[in-house]
Order: C-alpha cells, then sequence, then structure tokens
C-alpha cells in the first residue's frame, strides 16, 4: 500500500526462552526472526492466521498465503546450528498443524542446547560499464543518503557512456566527456534498479574522484587532476570563491561540492602546489564544513592561501608529506598542517570525532612518535596512527603519533572510529614480527608475502591495542572496515584483496555469500571478526575469472569502498572488477536470494558488456541475519577455601558466542564489587590468595561477570568465604525469598550489644536503616512500606566498631 515503514520490535518471551523480532523495511516490506535459545523447545512456536482465503505449503516448502488482492510466500531461509564442530545443518519446515495454524519442525533435539543461526545473503549487485565495449576505469567511494535513499558513487569514466544513461546524464552538471579520464559521479536507487542522477567532472587533462562524503544538502568530492581548465569556481562569476584558483602544475588535489541531484556546482577549487598533490579522503561535518586531506610531493604555501593556518606542524619534510585541513564557509581554512618526518609520508583515510578532533592512517618512514603506547621496529616503513587535537579557535596540535610496525614494510590503509573511544585499523604488512597486543591474534602468523592486518587501538593513547594477521601464501591486503549491527551484536568486516590460493576461508555462520577458493587472478576478501579483534567469525573469497579487487589494480586509493545503511541492514561495497558474471563466486551481480520485495524487477546493469576491461561494481549485502548472540548462561559457580588458606573460585557456563572475557569481582559488604582480575574467555578457575582478617572483615563475597562483544554484562551467583583462623558466622537471615518482612537469628549477645540493620537496593540505596539489641532467638523486621520486586542486600554491623557482621542478598517477590 506505499506505506514508508521501518524499524523493528522485539516481543520478549513469546515462549519460554523464545523471543520474536518483527521488522520492516521503508518499502513495506515485513520480516521476522524467531530468535531461540540454546535448550529452548522450539516446537512450541505457533502462529495463526485468520481473515487469508487459503493457507498452504507450496513444493519449494514455502508458506503461501492467499488473500484477496493475491498471494505472498513466506520463505524460510537456511536454518542450521553453530556447534563446536561448526555448523549443523537443521532441516526446519513449515508445517499445516490445523486448518489455520502453522508451526515448524525438522529442529533436532540433540543439536537444541545450540544457538540456531540463520543466514545473510546477496540482495543485489549491478555493473556500470558505460555500456561501452571498452568502458576501463575504476569506482573508488560510496555513500548512502538517508533523506532521498539514494547510494552516490564517485569514480572514473574513460568514454562517454551511451543513451541507456541518456536520461540521468542529460540533467547533470556535466554531460559531457572533456577528456581521458574524467571524473564521474553518480547516484544509484537504493533497489540497484536506477542511475537517478549523473554528471562528468573535469577539464582538458586527467580527472579522478576519489573521495566522497554527504551532508544533508550536499555532494562532497576529492580527488586530483591534470587539468589546467578545471571548472573551479569564481565570485567574479557569481560562485563561492576558490579558496585555490591556481593550477600549479602536474597532479594537483581538488575539492568540490554539488547539489544532491548533480545539476549544480556549488563550489570547486584547486588544493595543492607545483609538485603531485592528491586529495585522498574527504568527510562533511555540516552543509558548510569539512575536512580533507592531501598526499603532496612539495611545499605548499603559507602565503596566498595560506595551507598552513594554525598548523601542528608547518615544516615540510622529506619526499612526500601528508597534509590535513579543516574548512568552514565552504571556503575559509580554519585548520592546516603537514603530517610527515624527514622522508616519505602518506595520509589515506581518517575519521571526524563528535568534538571536532581528527583520527588518521597512512605510513610514514621516520615520523618522531608522540604518546606511544604500541611497539614498532624502527627499520623500514611502518603504518602510521595519529590524533590531531582541533580546539574551538587557535592552534591546533597532536594528540597522538604512532608508528606501527615490525621489521619488515607496513601500510596503514583504512580507518573507522567506534564512537569517540576506539578506531579499528587496516591495512597490509610483510613483517613476520607485526605487534599483535596482549589478547590472542586469530591469525598469529604471517602466511605470505604480504598479509593483511585488522587491529583496534584507543583513541586517547592508553595501552589497550589489539591486532591479527589476515591472509594466505600470496599478498594480500585490507583497505577499508566498517562496524556492522546484527541483531543487536556488533561485528567487524572488512574488505580487501588477495592473490592467495590458500586463505583459511571460514563459513562459521553458515552464509550463503561465500566461496572457498580463488576464482583467478586477484579476488576480493571479506572478512568478518569479533570487536575486540581476537575471534574471526568469517573469511571469503570474492572474485570471477578475471581480477577484482579495491582500488586500482589492487593497490589501494582512499578507503571509501563500504558504507553500512543501519535502517536497512544492508552493507554497500564500491569497487572494480575484470570478471565476468558467469565466473562469479559468490554471485555478486543480479538479484540475491534475500531481496525477495524486488523479484523480477532487473538490476540497472546485469551484464558486463566491456570484455576483459574494468568495470564499476556495486554489491549491496544483506546483514541482518549473520547471527544471534545469545547471553550468557550460568551452570555453576562454586567457591572454596583450600588448605593454604587459599579460596578458589570454579565456574561453568554456556552461550559463550560472542564472549570477550571473564571478570573476578570483590566485595566485603555483598553490595559494592572490585574487579581482582580479568580472565580469557575460555577460564572456568582462578585461585586467589586473600588476605586474613581483610580490610577488618571476616567474610569476603565473590562473584564473576561475562563480558561480550558488545560490553553485555551478565552476572553469576554471589558466593561467600570466611577467611581463614575467624569464627564461622551462625547468624541466618530468611526465608531468602521475602514478601514485606525478613527474620534474624544467632546474633550473639556476649560480642555484640547493639547490631545496625541496613537493607539496600540493587544498585546500592539503602531503603531501610534500624538499630536492634543483640540477643538470642530471632527476631523479625518489618518493611514500613512493602519494597518493589527485586534483588536487596541486608549487611548487619556491630554499632559500636561498625564492623560487618553478615550480608545476605534477599529477593523481593512478587
Amino acid at each position: 500500500s506505499n506505506i514508508s515503514s521501518y524499524g523493528e520490535i522485539m516481543l520478549k518471551n513469546v515462549y519460554k526462552e523464545i523471543d520474536l523480532r518483527l521488522y520492516s523495511q521503508e518499502n513495506g516490506q515485513l520480516e521476522f526472526d524467531w530468535i531461540i535459545a540454546p535448550g529452548a523447545d522450539a516446537g512450541q512456536i505457533k502462529m495463526k492466521f485468520e481473515g487469508q482465503k487459503k493457507l498452504s505449503i507450496n513444493k519449494k516448502g514455502d508458506l503461501q498465503v492467499t488473500v484477496g488482492m493475491g498471494s505472498f510466500n513466506m520463505h524460510l531461509p537456511e536454518s542450521y546450528y553453530v556447534t563446536p564442530a561448526g555448523k549443523q545443518n537443521a532441516n526446519v519446515q513449515f508445517y499445516l498443524s490445523g486448518k489455520n495454524e502453522v508451526r515448524f519442525k525438522g529442529y533436532d533435539k540433540n543439536q537444541k542446547k545450540y544457538p540456531l543461526v540463520i543466514d545473510p545473503d546477496l540482495l543485489w549487485g549491478t555493473f556500470f560499464d558505460g555500456g561501452q565495449l571498452s568502458f576501463d576505469e575504476y569506482l573508488y567511494g560510496i555513500e548512502f543518503n538517508y533523506n532521498n535513499n539514494l547510494i552516490y558513487c564517485a569514480g572514473v569514466a574513460s568514454l562517454q557512456v551511451s543513451t541507456t544513461y541518456a536520461a540521468a546524464l542529460s540533467t547533470g552538471y556535466d554531460g559531457t566527456l572533456e577528456s581521458v579520464p574524467d571524473a564521474l559521479i553518480y547516484a544509484l536507487t537504493k533497489n540497484g534498479q536506477t542511475i537517478q542522477y549523473m554528471t562528468y567532472f573535469g577539464g582538458s587533462g586527467l580527472d579522478v574522484a576519489i573521495g566522497i562524503s554527504l551532508s544533508p544538502s550536499y555532494v562532497y568530492i576529492c580527488g586530483y587532476t591534470s587539468s589546467s581548465d578545471f571548472p573551479v569556481t569564481r565570485s567574479a562569476n557569481g560562485d563561492i570563491e576558490a579558496f585555490d584558483a591556481v593550477y600549479h602544475g602536474i597532479d594537483e588535489g581538488f575539492a568540490a561540492i554539488f547539489n544532491l541531484s548533480l545539476n549544480t556546482l556549488v563550489y570547486s577549487s584547486y588544493l595543492g602546489s607545483a609538485g603531485n598533490d592528491k586529495a585522498l579522503t574527504i568527510r562533511a561535518f555540516g552543509d558548510g564544513s569539512y575536512y580533507v586531506s592531501l598526499t603532496s610531493r612539495d611545499v605548499l604555501s603559507t602565503s596566498s592561501p595560506d595551507y598552513l593556518a594554525n598548523a601542528a606542524d608547518n615544516v615540510f619534510g622529506g619526499s612526500y608529506e601528508g597534509w590535513i585541513g579543516k574548512f568552514t564557509s565552504i571556503n575559509t581554512l580554519r585548520f592546516g598542517t603537514y603530517i610527515g618526518g624527514d622522508s616519505t609520508d602518506l595520509i589515506n583515510d581518517f575519521q571526524v570525532l563528535s568534538n571536532g578532533d581528527v583520527v588518521f592512517i597512512g605510513n610514514t618512514f621516520e615520523i618522531s612518535e608522540l604518546n606511544t603506547s604500541v611497539l614498532d621496529n624502527p627499520i623500514g616503513r611502518d603504518a602510521l596512527f595519529g590524533r590531531i587535537h582541533v580546539p574551538a579557535s587557535g592552534a591546533v596540535s597532536f594528540d597522538i603519533i604512532e608508528k606501527i610496525g615490525g621489521a619488515g614494510t607496513d601500510y596503514g590503509w583504512g580507518i573507522y572510529s567506534l564512537g569517540d573511544s576506539v578506531s579499528i585499523l587496516v591495512g597490509q604488512t610483510n613483517s613476520s614480527d607485526f605487534p599483535f597486543g596482549g589478547a590472542n591474534a586469530f591469525q598469529p602468523i604471517k602466511n605470505g608475502g604480504y598479509d593483511g592486518w585488522v587491529a583496534r587501538i584507543n583513541n586517547n593513547g592508553s595501552g589497550t591495542y589489539q591486532a591479527s594477521y589476515v591472509g594466505g601464501s600470496g599478498d594480500d591486503l585490507l583497505v577499508s572496515v566498517r562496524p556492522v549491527n546484527v541483531n543487536g551484536a556488533a561485528v567487524l568486516l572488512g574488505f580487501g584483496t588477495t592473490t592467495s590460493n590458500d586463505l583459511a576461508t571460514l563459513n562459521y555462520n553458515g552464509g550463503t555469500f561465500f566461496s572457498n577458493s580463488n576464482s583467478g587472478g586477484q579476488d576480493m576478501m571479506w572478512v568478518i571478526c569479533d570487536l575486540g579483534v581476537t575471534t574471526r567469525y568469517y573469511l571469503s573469497y570474492i572474485g570471477g575469472s578475471g581480477n577484482d579487487y579495491l582500488g586500482t589494480t589492487g593497490a589501494p586509493v582512499g578507503s571509501n569502498h563500504l558504507f553500512f545503511n543501519t535502517v536497512d541492514s544492508a552493507l554497500y561495497l564500491g569497487t572494480t572488477t575484470h570478471s565476468n558474471q558467469n565466473t562469479h563466486a559468490p554471485l555478486f551481480v543480479g538479484r540475491g536470494a534475500d531481496d525477495l520485495f524486488n523479484v523480477g524487477i532487473p538490476v540497472f546493469d546485469s551484464t558486463k558488456g566491456n570484455t576483459n576491461d574494468d568495470t564499476h561494481v556495486i554489491v549491496a549485502i544483506a546483514a541482518r541475519k549473520l547471527f544471534i548472540v545469545l547471553p550468557v548462561s550460568w551452570e555453576k559457580f562454586d567457591a572454596s577455601l583450600l588448605s593454604d588458606c587459599s579460596i578458589q573460585l570454579s565456574w561453568k557456563s554456556s552461550r559463550e558466542i560472542g564472549l570477550k572475557q571473564y571478570r573476578v569481582e570483590r566485595s566485603t559488604d555483598g553490595r559494592n564489587y572490585e574487579t581482582i582480575t580479568a580472565m580469557p574467555a575460555s577460564a572456568e578457575t582462578y585461585t586467589y590468595t586473600d588476605k586474613d582478617y581483610f580490610n577488618g572483615h571476616q567474610k569476603v563475597y565473590y562473584r564473576i561477570v561475562a563480558e561480550d562483544i558488545d560490553g553485555k554484562k551478565s552476572y553469576s551467583a554471589v558466593n561467600s568465604i570466611q577467611l581463614c583462623r575467624q569464627k564461622q558466622a551462625t547468624i541466618k537471615i530468611y526465608p531468602s525469598f521475602a514478601n514485606n518482612y525478613f527474620t534474624i537469628s544467632g546474633l550473639d549477645p556476649s560480642r555484640e550489644k547493639n547490631v545496625l540493620i541496613e537493607v539496600a537496593d540493587a544498585s546500592g540505596k539503602r531503603i531501610m536503616i534500624k538499630q536492634l539489641a543483640a540477643v538470642n532467638g530471632s527476631q523479625t523486621l518489618y518493611f514500613a512500606t512493602r519494597p518493589a520486586p527485586g534483588i536487596y542486600f541486608v549487611v548487619i554491623r556491630n554499632r559500636e566498631t561498625s564492623e560487618i557482621l553478615h550480608t545476605q542478598r534477599i529477593t523481593i517477590s512478587i
């Protein structure tokens, strides 16, 4: 009925330990997941239908619902369990248990203890080859606009495109190819069917668009040009004056702004000086403010215009320098600063934090480090990570300059910030001693000439750092990385290029967008790991018989190849391929099985018409059903005092997919806990020598906290231990499940004349304080007002010494 609606609702415990997730896309397509906890009985599930003309199961096993306007099908994707031995298929099927009632069958009762998983799939993929037999160019950047639901792409065209594109090109800013190549910017509908807007951009020389970023009203583009007649804007023509309107020679960087319809050039400026300069990344920060980076081979001006206003580093050193600047009011430079040392330095990608600070990645030879937390080998080229502090006014400064690498050659290519605290980095290395940090890497050994790498690093320069190799016996690299949120669980998804024929492919979650072999030449590769970079969930080839890569013939330029649409849980990939669609594994052009709403609608271009030359390719991947991370279930937690007075804690839990670590916590009052130590996810015991008379207390309380990759915590039960050479407590509080009262017994009047009774809720807030005489027998205490149902802690103190005599947790029942 063309009603826009999207979002999701989670109905908890529809059946015991079975949740129902309802969600829809903006196109109105309703979908649902049953989320079944390990051990739950999926046979409980019933779905009752009313109002339909007919309910049936077709030959494909789909549920077919016939209504007055026609029929629609509900399809069950592949279902399976994740077990310690790997994927175990579950032959889950619909069946009619009554005239209007649908249930499920095919569950293996022996596998019920494992999480049930539903797989990802291709939504759609399309070529862009200009409709010309000899089109041969690259796609560098992609970004999605939530306001108009268009996917914007930035790259290069080598030919005037065919009349297939005429409708979009006829309204563009420039409909004519000026030279070979020209920058090309276009907007594609999110179903992959139609090029909505398109424009060429450039002069009589070489023009390349690399970076792309969107604000509510504008499309920001950056790249490089050798055109002396590049269309820069001038105030004399009624436009916004270019920051730098002078072409200095060779390759010059540029920044340009278009409206969303790509028919108006709002602003355009050269960026650079007399040598080779390339603008690789641009980030919009509102409609009039943006950040842009350069790699520069010459001294940038400090006069007119001043490229080094409020710089942290205004000295050009070596053969290449990185540079990052921020512009406000479109053409006013708030700051511009070199980033580099006395040799060759490159900034390939950066992110802007919420306070305006910048974190960046690149590579360097001899830059001086600042506030370092990662070990590096000073030999050769290292990956480079840093942070620029951007105050409200005045000069900027470097908070962090960090080299990351080993004894070989190390490159940093892509960065993505998880909020303001953590950055994820990707690159490539041929160092066998690349630093990994404190935890175990999911691939600890370099397998080939170059391996890709992925790392997690704190943006404040603290010491928490973790990394891993990704690769086989050939040359491998990672270029782009993005977090993907799947059913409330965040994972990292990285793309890159590989020549290896022996990647340790992994289909842990059973996804159908998967291939375990190289289809020929250079293939793309896709890796999924946890936020802690310690567990790999997925590693797959993506390619055909020709070369398929991110960048120019596999060499990274910029890092804007990925965008995750959080509304539709769709990941968009923009890149380049030589391969004909008939050789793709997995299939990445055409309609995928998960794109049910668009079945029968062709994608924009499903046939590669330029033989073995390069063509743009845009791919949309459904990330909604990668896997389900379930909370930890505690099976036991025991605490015992050993003969040497040490304390042994042992525990066992299940549902540990996505578990990051355990923390052992201790308390002297049963309410306020401190962490003793952190333990790996594989740990099940911990032995601790606590102090006699610990802080004057005869009893100590312990609990275990399980923390998953998304930061969620699950708490064990609490166990108390009477420390050595202390009289065992005789005080008891009962019942443990109370209503509006509880009873205390066992107070010793020979030791305590008067006691204070305190009751606190789970947050530590006191709701009762009473003074009692310590007499033998039992004493019952009533709450003045019945507390809300929940967990409470009773603490009994010696009124004179404040010593805690006893602490116990009670539950106020419903």
